[in-house]
């Protein structure tokens, strides 16, 4: 479907459409599950992002903002084909 084979985003809840995304890989004890609907904004800090959550949370996560955008594009896209899935 998504032609991923690593880091790969994960359906939730396929009805409300909540998806995860995982920071690397999810063997390493630093793996962060981002819920993409929750993300209000990001940015860069050295080599990590700081996630700003809707509700004011922040968090700051050792992950390229790169490799951030990356996977965030990733679950976008299983997001896309999840809604696509409901219209046929």
């Amino acid at each position: 479907m998504l032609k991923m084979g690593y880091k790969l985003p994960i359906i939730v809840e396929e009805s409300k459409e909540i998806i995860f995304m995982p920071t690397t890989s999810f063997e390493h004890k630093n793996c962060a599950w981002v819920n993409i609907a929750n993300v209000k904004e990001y940015e860069a800090k050295d080599n990590n992002v700081i996630v700003t959550f809707y509700g004011g949370l922040k968090r700051e996560l050792p992950i390229s903002i790169f490799s951030f955008e990356n996977q965030f594009l990733r679950a976008s896209k299983l997001l896309l084909t999840l809604k696509m899935r409901k219209k046929d």
